[in-house]
């Protein structure tokens, strides 16, 4: 959601991280830590209604993994078969979202985006604590949506990349490099600023009010 240099900017120095930066890097901090769930997941064979209780139920901590959304049991002693979890179901790639849509008190459904399956639920998911919760996920994955959606085509990851590859691993790590590097460039040049503007500020105070003979002393300072 945030660029290299966006985060590390945050990290270094957050006075000169603007207001949308912060909220977005506070969202994903939430997101990270993961809340827990009720995932309703419906079984292949339901019917066309889903009902007759159907419907697969497991408590798992949702959180965020780069770009996408991970469903993790947080009991395994929900399912006898390791296989009988929905485990790559659980996988939710940014791309593949279109909106985010509460229900009820305690309700989320995550929308998928196919254009061939309008209003598909990809996620049927119940907030096992209270609604200010509930709240607070939906409207943190917002945010970092409508950040993702803001990155350039080679910022935005696709469902199947990994970053685990050791080609991958020397791409993040020269990225890494050279956002740290212009974001040293950009800290000196916000504080060079606000320090011309500090300047300028004294000296109209100084000037006693002649405000065009300041601002030229202050120009050459």
């Amino acid at each position: 959601m945030l660029t290299p240099q966006q985060l590390i900017i945050g990290l270094i120095c957050p006075c000169l991280e603007s207001q949308e930066d912060r909220s977005i890097r506070e969202s994903v901090a939430f997101l990270q830590k993961g809340k827990l769930f009720k995932w309703r997941k419906k079984k292949s064979s339901s019917n066309m209604f889903g009902m007759f209780g159907s419907d697969d139920v497991y408590t798992v901590r949702v959180y965020l993994d780069q770009h996408r959304l991970i469903c993790a049991l947080e009991d395994d002693s929900q399912v006898k078969d390791d296989n009988a979890f929905p485990a790559d179901d659980g996988r939710v790639g940014f791309s593949r979202i279109g909106e985010i849509k509460t229900k009820g008190t305690l309700g989320v459904s995550i929308i998928g985006n196919h254009p061939h399956r309008p209003g598909e639920v990809l996620l049927d998911l119940e907030c096992t604590t209270n609604k200010q919760d509930r709240n607070e996920f939906a409207d943190s994955l917002n945010i970092c949506l409508e950040a993702y959606r803001k990155l350039p085509d080679d910022g935005a990851e696709t469902d199947n990349e990994s970053e685990s590859s050791s080609s991958g691993g020397n791409i993040l790590k020269a990225r890494a490099q050279r956002a740290a590097h212009f974001a040293k460039q950009e800290i000196e040049m916000k504080q060079r600023k606000r320090e011309r503007e500090s300047r300028k500020a004294k000296y109209v105070k100084d000037a006693g009010g002649l405000k065009y003979t300041a601002l030229a002393m202050a120009n050459r300072a």
